[in-house]
């Protein structure tokens, strides 16, 4: 998982590497717990979900990767 496309490196838009390829996550019911959860995983301690494509419009398999975090 990385971040680009942002101001700095604690800010920007998810990218997954899946199958040696990086996609976009794509936003849609993308929350603040999602956020959160994916910033601990990047090692900061809170996140907040930027809607609307915020950083922009991914490139590669964007739009195809979505996300579903379980909450325990």
């Amino acid at each position: 998982m990385r971040l680009v496309n942002g101001s700095s490196a604690s800010n920007g838009r998810v990218e997954v590497s899946y199958g040696g390829q990086w996609g976009t996550i794509c936003d849609s019911y993308w929350a603040d717990n999602d956020a959160k959860v994916v910033c601990k995983q990047l090692g900061y301690q809170d996140g907040v979900a930027q809607p609307n494509s915020h950083y922009g419009p991914g490139e590669g398999r964007h739009g195809v990767i979505k996300m579903y975090v379980v909450y325990i």
